[in-house]
């Protein structure tokens, strides 16, 4: 995205990695949300949308609230 100019795209539809006990990916994959948010946020055109597609893990009937945290990053 770093080549990308400023409002190029107008949609994104993404299914990231979701909390690293929901799924296994393999090699080392260190998801940096918050740096990937602001490169959408950055290339996405005025009026653009943003599909992020993503789920929480559940520990013992408790959603992690990590998708939470990234729709108010967002």
């Amino acid at each position: 995205m770093a080549k990308m100019p400023n409002e190029y795209v107008d949609l994104i539809l993404t299914s990231p990695p979701y909390d690293e006990h929901l799924r296994k990916y393999n090699g080392n994959n260190k998801f940096e949300f918050e740096k990937i948010a602001v490169e959408l946020t950055r290339v996405l055109k005025t009026g653009g949308v943003i599909v992020w597609i993503v789920g929480d893990g559940v520990v013992k009937g408790t959603e992690s609230g990590n998708c939470f945290k990234q729709v108010l990053f967002f």
